[in-house]
């Protein structure tokens, strides 16, 4: 695989940098977090690899040439595409969607809680957001826990899109949640919906799962390889939460800057397993009757609903980082 080869040839460059610049330039690397060089790196089902190991943003662990599992490249997402009705489209830049604020809403006795996500900006974190991968750190404990979501996009207090979402979070022994957790922890849909477009009393939303490609990325998949995570649940009553909510927006959404606010709705009874190291998941929004069929589509293939794919990869842990930013200490601490 030409591009493949390509990708590792960068890779190989990019370490050389960092060796040659080891205080002054830091590459983001499949830790999560900004390291210069990772020693070793032994998920769960690999053999153990000697001291020179790199853990590249590609997601490769080794500068061998074969890699186990077959690692997924999921096609780049530069646009957020918006779907207005029929076969109008608006986008937004997908560098600029990260930037946004985004908040989770979960119930609390009778009123709603708002948790903020920190995206960067501030605290030592770094942005979470990514449309394309979902990177789970090796024998993080407790390992993070997975429920479908559905999500909004709200700019001063008023409802714009929605969209599939999957809300991952860890919850540690002294009960704080977190739902950032390094690099592509929090994923995002890259298909939305125009919520004045549609029948919102008709959307449902399924979420599917399988495991590396046998065959290695790029290859096209059978969609009988697809097993179903949840399919056909209506989003209904999230909806009505998220409507209660903005009928009267509490300050974190009504911000007075005029922005845009990301908004996370976690579905309950939604919960799933995290998905084999090298597999992909994918969520759909839509009034489509046979959301299966939409399995058919290849990756970044339009599917005439909200969209969410992401490919799930054991990365190293933070936990033996030298250069482990400080906001994640608490998480990652022995």
């Amino acid at each position: 695989n030409n591009k493949l080869l390509f990708r590792r040839a960068l890779d190989r460059a990019s370490l050389r940098l960092q060796m040659k610049f080891p205080r002054n330039l830091l590459v983001v690397i499949s830790t999560g977090f900004p390291l210069s060089i990772v020693e070793s790196w032994t998920p769960s089902n690999r053999t153990p690899q000697s001291s020179s190991t790199i853990a590249t943003e590609t997601g490769a662990c080794s500068t061998a040439d074969d890699v186990s599992p077959p690692q997924e490249i999921l096609p780049p997402v530069s646009v957020v595409t918006i779907l207005k009705g029929g076969s109008t489209l608006q986008s937004l830049p997908a560098g600029y969607v990260t930037s946004f604020p985004h908040l989770v809403m979960t119930r609390d006795g009778s009123d709603f809680k708002m948790s903020d996500i920190p995206t960067g900006g501030g605290g030592g974190f770094v942005n979470p957001h990514s449309f394309t991968d979902l990177w789970i750190p090796d024998s993080m404990d407790p390992p993070p826990a997975m429920r479908l979501a559905l999500s909004a996009l709200v700019k001063d207090g008023q409802l714009r899109c929605v969209l599939p979402g999957i809300d991952s979070f860890v919850t540690t022994a002294g009960g704080t949640t977190w739902h950032n957790w390094g690099l592509n922890s929090v994923p995002l849909a890259s298909e939305w919906l125009d919520y004045a477009y549609v029948p919102l009393d008709q959307l449902r939303i399924s979420a599917y799962a399988r495991g590396p490609s046998p065959d290695g990325p790029g290859v096209d998949i059978d969609p009988a390889t697809w097993k179903p995570l949840l399919e056909g649940l209506s989003v209904e009553r999230a909806l009505g939460s998220l409507f209660s909510v903005l009928s009267d927006p509490p300050p974190e959404i009504a911000a007075a800057d005029g922005g845009f606010r990301l908004l996370t709705i976690p579905l309950p009874e939604t919960s799933f397993e995290s998905v084999e190291n090298g597999g992909v998941v994918r969520v759909y929004l839509s009034e489509y009757p046979e959301p299966r069929k939409l399995l058919d589509l290849k990756s970044g293939e339009a599917c005439g609903g909200g969209f969410l794919e992401v490919a799930v990869r054991v990365v190293a842990s933070g936990t033996d980082s030298n250069y482990l930013p400080d906001a994640y200490r608490p998480l990652f601490a022995k």
